[in-house]
């Protein structure tokens, strides 16, 4: 009997604050620390500061309780939306 094992990584789509909101795929798994600025240091269209566990810094346009859904559930966009109006 052969056993195949697949594994599977889930990316979620997140934006740069950017004026054009360029989407960012970021795997949950990198994710080390995710939090609200807390600082003047970046811009104000920033809403959540995640560093990744090849110490890259992420700006999201998404607040981080948006990030927190999007990792549990994808396919959430609709609560997505209803959170940025």
């Amino acid at each position: 009997m052969q056993t195949i094992a697949s594994l599977a990584t889930i990316f979620v789509i997140v934006h740069s604050p950017a004026p054009e909101l360029q989407p960012i795929w970021l795997n949950p798994a990198d994710i080390v620390t995710m939090r609200e600025p807390v600082t003047d240091h970046l811009d104000r269209d920033v809403h959540c500061a995640i560093t990744t566990s090849d110490g890259k810094f992420v700006s999201t346009a998404e607040t981080c309780e948006m990030v927190r859904i999007l990792i549990r559930d994808p396919l959430q966009t609709d609560q997505i939306l209803r959170l940025r109006r």
